[in-house]
């Protein structure tokens, strides 16, 4: 029997062929399914961090006109907007504790305990861990990825007397 240079003889070369695309299409596919679910993470990662900044705005948007919810104070009203508006983001038991309410005096002293008219508030939200959406795969991301947003504003002037922090 004639060989072809392979170990296959010629007549069962075809077939010795076919195994061979098998075993690479498999290989390449699982290279192309790791950048397609690397892809979807990185994609989560920025929606999250868009969602976080758009949440962080509305908590300083809500806290410059210095309204309080229902049976809350500032602080926990702002934070309860963040959360809201955070798109499921902050859902989780102690994702409210990344909320992070800062006043800073209007001359430039530096932080305030007082939420007075005319200070400058900063709302963040700090070290959210955005997760890896699959993990089996994905060899080239670490297993979270750490995000910190913030937003500044004014305080306006108060008609009467500023709401309680706590």
């Amino acid at each position: 029997m004639r060989s072809n240079g392979n170990l296959c003889p010629v007549r069962r070369a075809k077939n010795c062929r076919r195994g061979a695309g098998l075993v690479e299409f498999c290989l390449v596919f699982l290279l192309f399914l790791s950048f397609v679910f690397g892809f979807f993470s990185i994609s989560f990662c920025l929606f999250a961090k868009a969602a976080l900044h758009h949440a962080a705005r509305e908590g300083v948007r809500f806290a410059i006109t210095a309204k309080t919810l229902p049976g809350m104070a500032h602080d926990a009203s702002i934070k309860q907007v963040v959360q809201n508006n955070a798109f499921g983001l902050l859902s989780a038991a102690g994702q409210t504790d990344a909320v992070l309410i800062e006043y800073f005096g209007a001359d430039g002293s530096g932080p305030t305990a007082v939420n007075g008219a005319g200070n400058i508030v900063r709302v963040s939200i700090r070290n959210y861990h955005a997760p890896r959406l699959v993990s089996a795969i994905i060899f080239f991301l670490p297993e979270s990825i750490s995000l910190n947003v913030s937003s500044v504003d004014k305080m306006e002037p108060y008609p009467g007397s500023p709401p309680a922090r706590s």
